[in-house]
């Protein structure tokens, strides 16, 4: 029975939909409130500037239920986004508490009324959500069905979770899932308090750029209980967004944000600062991903994280936040590093469990090109229960670096591994430790740096050195060709980040110059320069350090790595320098005063010809790369400042 026609005239619950083109869902949408078991509520219609019959159909409402539904647009019948039109609709709303439903999903009949019934017994919670069905069903199709599903909260429910507890837990930051924006209610105190929705996310993300300031801002309570049915279709903003590969921008921009909004509120917590930080470097990282012996793979437009607890670094958590359903090794994790003998018998064990049931496929294979496999590729079904596996196989080939793998593409469900091994049929581990047998060779074991084996001895040096020099990284960055290592190690200390290409094409590029003769880049620009692995590919090395100097700010820091010892084979005509110290030294005193640079080189004998082998960093001890013998120097690394005041 509809409550449509109760009215009052102080509503408690003010219900704000926004809608844009939203005539295939809408009016289903409106009558999910209008059947609620809780008379006491407003709704307000915000039009986001549609084309089609849903601003007719909202009006239709809105006559039909006047003092109960209402109506507001942006000016000039503006499309200004889902963010300014829930703050708009929040703004002309009269409740205390404030919900929000999408044009496109359902409230369940009994939403309100369990809610404010909630947050009457719970004065301290400033907000509150329950669970979520992701509906697919709706279309009718038997084969739908089987697609809907509840997820679970990943946290304690029936509980109140104070500041910034829901923050450190819940995605992006942490590995529980997230709420609905239709499933919550909050108290109008903390909408005010939290300045509202941040109007720079028009469409996607726009809900975790809110949640995160709600979380920081007061305590919410959990329920159990499923209040919402999440429409998945293919019109949403979320499937549009993965669609046209916008996906990945995006959530970059909201941690970048997120790490200004920390600095603008004097927010200075080691914990919620750690894991913003591994969340900006999961989700800068596209391709490989290096963690210990592991390579973390992540192509096409899948989007997923490895993430790693301290107390147990055996066992790797894979969170798939989105599966394209392509290919199956577009989530794939490797372990490469491994030495076979064809014919000769060998297992794989470990250990795994899934979210829920899934199938995964794994196997050993080369770990280079043709990437062929080796024996073995099996696919068996993992569950919420940890299982344990022993696979036993005979070798197809002799081969000094076999992987073992896990595909996990195909499936949105996380998965967790843990205690993975390769072992021989005495039950030693099929470890390929180098031994000088094996270097008795006169081609490199691999062809590139290492890459294929783990993470090359020359990036060990080059991210340390950056690790160390984080602090430098702030203010106005600039960086070659891309900005991944600003956004690692420049966090939320960076205020705007360019990227130079000396050509155009390049879409990450914000400037195109010669580093060589570059009067259109005006002086004294640059917090920071990260440049790395550069000045090798410029012949007018000198000219370049002087245009470095120039366009830095006073007392802004130039952070330059130069290769020393390295395979230059099948590299472009342009290489031309490889550096030694003392050059490093007379270089850059032509530029900048010699109390302002700092030069340090890294790399003896043994990382030296590990490197040219393609021998990779995690097959050596930290106690083997660290120690620093001169003449065979790998990496240099030059800080040099502009001296002046800042």
């Amino acid at each position: 029975m509809s409550n449509a026609g109760v009215t009052s005239p102080s509503p408690l619950v003010s219900a704000v939909m926004p809608f844009l083109n939203a005539e295939r869902f809408i009016k289903e949408s409106i009558e999910s409130i209008l059947a609620q078991t809780y008379s006491n509520w407003e709704l307000v219609l915000v039009d986001d500037g549609s084309t089609d019959p849903s601003t007719r159909i909202a009006l239709n409402y809105v006559e039909k239920y006047p003092g109960r539904i209402s109506y507001v647009e942006h000016d000039g019948h503006a499309n200004r986004g889902i963010s300014a039109s829930r703050n708009l609709g929040a703004r002309h709303s009269k409740g205390n508490y404030i919900a929000f439903l999408d044009a496109d999903d359902l409230w369940l009949p009994h939403k309100l009324q369990n809610q404010v019934a909630i947050l009457e017994s719970q004065p301290r919670a400033a907000m509150l959500y329950g669970r979520t069905l992701y509906w697919s069903s709706w279309t009718g199709r038997a084969e739908d069905l089987k697609r809907d599903f509840i997820p679970d909260h990943g946290i304690a429910g029936e509980a109140l979770y104070d500041p910034p507890a829901l923050l450190l837990a819940l995605y992006p930051l942490g590995q529980a899932t997230a709420p609905s924006m239709s499933n919550l209610m909050l108290r109008r105190e903390l909408l005010e308090k939290t300045g509202g929705f941040e109007e720079g996310f028009p469409g996607m993300f726009e809900d975790q750029a809110f949640l995160v300031k709600a979380y920081l801002n007061g305590s919410v309570f959990v329920s159990n209980e499923q209040w919402d049915m999440y429409r998945q279709h293919l019109d949403s903003c979320c499937s549009a967004a993965t669609q046209n590969g916008r996906e990945h921008t995006i959530r970059l921009a909201f941690l970048h944000w997120f790490g200004s909004y920390l600095t603008e509120k004097e927010i200075h917590d080691p914990a919620i600062e750690s894991a913003h930080q591994k969340a900006l470097q999961a989700g800068a990282a596209r391709g490989d991903i290096h963690y210990e012996n592991w390579v973390f793979r992540v192509a096409g437009s899948s989007e997923a994280r490895l993430v790693v607890r301290e107390d147990q670094p055996e066992t790797l958590r894979i969170v798939i936040d989105r599966d394209d359903n392509s290919q199956s090794y577009d989530i794939q994790l490797n372990r490469p590093n491994y030495k076979v003998k064809v014919n000769q018998g060998y297992r794989v064990v470990f250990r795994a469990r899934a979210d829920r049931p899934r199938h995964v496929s794994y196997g050993v294979a080369l770990a280079h090109a043709p990437w062929d496999g080796l024996g073995l590729y099996r696919r068996p079904e993992l569950t919420p229960e940890w299982q344990s596996f022993d696979e036993e196989f005979i070798a197809s080939a002799d081969e000094d670096n076999a992987r073992v793998h896990f595909d996990l593409g195909g499936s949105d469900i996380s998965v967790e591994l843990a205690s993975v091994n390769l072992l021989s049929a005495d039950g030693m581990p099929a470890s390929a430790t180098v031994q000088f047998g094996a270097l008795r060779r006169v081609t490199p074991l691999s062809e590139m740096w290492g890459y294929d084996r783990g993470l090359p001895v020359d990036r060990y040096y080059i991210e340390n050195f950056l690790r160390r020099q984080a602090g430098d990284i702030r203010g106005r960055v600039m960086e070659i060709q891309e900005n991944a290592y600003t956004r690692r190690f420049g966090a939320n200390r960076v205020t705007r980040s360019d990227v130079l290409d000396i050509v155009a094409g390049n879409p990450q590029a914000t400037m195109i110059a010669d580093l060589t003769n570059a009067p259109q880049i005006p002086s004294n620009s640059f917090d920071c320069i990260v440049l790395t692995q550069t000045l090798q590919h410029i012949y007018e090395v000198q000219a370049a350090i002087h245009t470095l100097y120039r366009i830095l700010k006073p007392g802004g820091a130039l952070l330059v790595t130069v290769p020393c010892i390295s395979k230059t084979k099948d590299q472009v005509s342009d290489w031309y320098w490889l550096f030694t110290t003392a050059l490093a030294k007379r270089l850059f005193e032509e530029a900048f005063a010699e109390p302002d640079i700092t030069i340090e080189h890294f790399g003896n004998v043994l990382s030296a010809t590990s490197f040219l082998y393609g021998i990779s960093a995690g097959e050596l001890t930290h106690q083997e790369l660290d120690y620093a013998e001169k003449g065979y120097e790998v990496t240099i690394c030059v800080r040099a400042v502009k001296g002046g005041t800042p």
